[in-house]
């Protein structure tokens, strides 16, 4: 024994407990050892005001209550509580079973044997400690004071752990590299992640989250993804982190900055455009074609309804509809004038018939025009033109020796509004300007289509031509009158005249063969010379 340390001089450092081969000394007055040790700093202050040292230095014994509260001593006992170091009450006949709760008065003077260090243990100097918190010892008798090495990653040890995995990190809002004592929380706008193993250059992502991992453990744990994170990440652009864990902005939202907290993101997406999950910008998407809509936070392009048309800046950011007003119609989200000879009547149509054929009788333009909205949107006109069904942006001319009728079919020798038909002009009658009128006296018709007042040409002398003749060959002027060239009744030759044989007999002018002729009618010297 060294007279001066008081210790032997020979050491034990393997593992184990030291022999005894001091004596040991009480802590000072003022402080109390609950446990066992041979070091100084193992003494702790009692609380002052309220207790004093027992006189074994195990524990403090209490005087009067924090803030001198009053009790009652005939039921109550004075007990301090060594884990709170405070002082409480407890029923009296409680007192001799709990004790004071001090261990045994060991010391590594006093120890009969030694032991080897346990898994989760390191000794030295024999005197058995805790592997550090982020360390773990998997080995007896350890002399390390780092034990078997730092904790795995995903994972944390607390004092004593006795493997690389003792405990799994917990939850996808905390992390745990290697080493950790204690996991550690994931910072807002953050999200945890598991690494991948050394040499990797990347993380191990999908579409819901990371993929599970699997780590070599000694099978007292069965590690999950989200309880093994070993690392955070700040929130990308078009994401947002809560609680650990990473998520896609959501449709018809967007993200532009990195470490996003809100699921509301940066805003709504912009009209015109949609956003799908995980948009980083306003603008991520053009709607698409006219018909298509997508107003402010779109998630995806709507279809246009029927018989409306979309309005927007261009035509692959429209963001709003109309119904298409009367006059036009509407198809795949794009407005259309009714086309010529069409009307629309009503707003919403679909369809290039829009609400049908303008009437007969009148027309109904559009483009360059205005489109039309009535069946008679416009009088046709004059008796120069008609419409008929369906007429457009123009009346048709009546062709030279054609004339106008109304829907009736009937005639009208004079102008009107609402003609819708051209008919030949028939035999007996010239047309001009979608006018019929009958031919001139003196005059005949024997074709269709004429257009000159003359008509076929003059009535034949010895016949007569009324208003309206077709054919002058029914009209022979009869003995006793007569009718030129162009007449239109046949003249009754004198009364005073004598016949036509009288007169051959007294001037004996013609042969006796020809007496017997018919009498001439095509002038008035007939009436005399026959």
């Amino acid at each position: 024994m060294d007279v001066v340390t008081g210790r032997s001089p020979i050491s034990v450092d393997y593992g184990d407990y030291s022999f005894p081969v001091a004596q040991c000394a009480p802590c000072p007055v003022g402080t109390f050892k609950p446990g066992t040790g041979d070091d100084f700093e193992l003494c702790q202050p009692c609380p002052e005001y309220t207790t004093v040292s027992s006189s074994d230095r195990r524990s403090c014994t209490c005087f009067r209550l924090a803030g001198g509260d009053s009790f009652d001593a005939s039921i109550f006992a004075l007990y301090f509580d060594k884990a709170t170091l405070s002082c409480g009450l407890v029923p009296k006949s409680l007192v001799a079973s709990i004790g004071d709760g001090a261990d045994s008065n060991d010391s590594v003077y006093t120890r009969p044997e030694q032991f080897p260090c346990e898994r989760g243990y390191f000794c030295s100097g024999g005197v058995r400690s805790p592997c550090p918190a982020g360390y773990y010892g998997d080995a007896s008798l350890e002399t390390r004071s780092t034990c078997a090495g730092v904790c795995s990653s995903g994972f944390y040890c607390p004092l004593a752990s006795r493997n690389s995995t003792a405990r799994v990190c917990g939850d996808a809002n905390v992390f745990c590299p290697s080493g950790s004592a204690v996991p550690i929380p994931v910072w807002p706008g953050y999200y945890s992640v598991r690494l991948l193993p050394f040499g990797a250059d990347s993380l191990l992502v999908s579409d819901v989250g990371f993929e599970s991992y699997s780590v070599s453990s000694s099978g007292e744990q069965a590690p999950k993804n989200e309880d093994i994170r070993d690392g955070q990440r700040i929130c990308e652009p078009g994401s947002f982190c809560v609680d650990g864990k990473k998520h896609l902005c959501p449709a018809g939202r967007y993200g532009d900055k990195s470490g996003e907290t809100s699921s509301l993101c940066a805003g709504l997406c912009t009209r015109g455009y949609y956003c799908p999950k995980g948009s980083t910008s306003p603008t991520q998407r053009e709607c698409g074609a006219d018909g298509l809509i997508c107003r402010t936070g779109s998630p995806e392009p709507q279809l246009i309804q029927v018989g409306y048309y979309s309005i927007g800046i261009t035509n692959t950011t429209r963001f709003f509809q109309r119904p298409c007003e009367p006059g036009y119609f509407c198809i795949d989200g794009i407005k259309y004038q009714c086309p010529v000879g069409t009307f629309g009547a009503t707003s919403g149509l679909s369809t290039a018939a829009c609400s049908g054929l303008c009437a007969p009788g009148y027309f109904c333009p559009s483009y360059p025009s205005p489109p039309s909205i009535s069946r008679t949107q416009n009088e046709c006109g004059n008796s120069t033109v008609y419409c008929p069904e369906g007429t457009g942006n123009e009346p048709k001319a009546v062709t030279s020796g054609y004339y106008s009728v109304l829907t009736s079919g009937m005639a009208v020798d004079g102008p009107n509004a609402t003609q819708n038909d051209a008919k030949i002009c028939p035999k007996g009658f010239y047309c001009r300007q979608g006018i019929r009128i009958r031919c001139p006296e003196g005059t005949y018709g024997d074709v269709e289509g004429l257009s000159a007042a003359s008509c076929s040409g003059w009535c034949p002398a010895g016949y007569f031509c009324p208003f309206a003749t077709t054919d002058f060959r029914p009209n022979p002027c009869l003995p006793g009158t007569y009718a030129a060239k162009g007449a239109a009744v046949c003249m009754t030759c004198p009364a005073s005249s004598q016949s036509r044989a009288s007169v051959l007999k007294t001037f004996q002018v013609l042969p006796q063969e020809q007496v017997v002729k018919p009498p001439c009618t095509t002038h008035r010297e007939c009436c005399f010379f026959g």
